[in-house]
């Protein structure tokens, strides 16, 4: 059985493949929006949260239906292209300029915000102020910001998605913004919630 633990409801592909791979049948928990990746559909077996106990009792309890989804997810999982998925994943990681010769990496996913003169190669820095040249150039604290799309030099076009960012860096930042709760709100959105914090 499948739990989602993130408020996000994408399908954990990976945590599944192993049981799939093993020949199990799996249920997973099915949110009005969680996020199911081409191919997984037939594969596992989906069930509102409500109705989740239900369809497992009712699955332990018949042989041939639990075989079958097993055997189906087995298959399916094997049949899986993924190298190919993999060159896809990759060529969008990959943007290359005009020329040919530049490589664009994905956007990193430590944020440091403010960076002034303070820009970390292995942080997408952002700021304010055009004069210290970050890699995106907006203002945190509009409330609008979050999933709004940049053209960047160093990673092509970025989106500041919300439960994005592992770790978020702001020095020297906060006693110059004029709308302070917008920019913790969108601090607090764009930041990834571990367990723990």
């Amino acid at each position: 059985m499948n739990l989602h633990y993130h408020a996000t409801h994408i399908l954990e592909s990976v945590r599944v493949s192993y049981l799939l791979a093993n020949n199990k049948a799996v249920v997973c928990e099915q949110a009005s929006d969680t996020e199911i990746p081409d191919g997984f559909d037939d594969l596992v077996l989906f069930s509102s949260k409500e109705n989740l106990m239900e369809t497992v009792e009712r699955l332990l309890g018949d042989d041939a239906e639990r075989t079958a989804l097993a055997d189906r997810g087995k298959k399916g999982f094997r049949d899986m292209p993924f190298g190919k998925n993999l060159n896809d994943a990759l060529d969008r990681m990959e943007r290359h300029s005009s020329d040919g010769r530049s490589h664009k990496a994905a956007a990193p996913i430590l944020l440091n915000v403010g960076s002034g003169k303070n820009f970390l190669e292995d942080h997408l820095n952002l700021d304010i102020d055009p004069k210290w040249k970050p890699d995106v150039l907006c203002d945190l604290s509009d409330p609008d910001i979050i999933g709004e799309t940049f053209e960047t030099d160093r990673f092509g076009s970025v989106t500041l998605h919300g439960n994005y960012f592992y770790r978020i860096l702001a020095t020297d930042v906060l006693e110059h913004i004029l709308n302070l709760t917008a920019f913790m709100t969108n601090i607090k959105k764009s930041a990834r919630c571990r367990r723990g914090n």
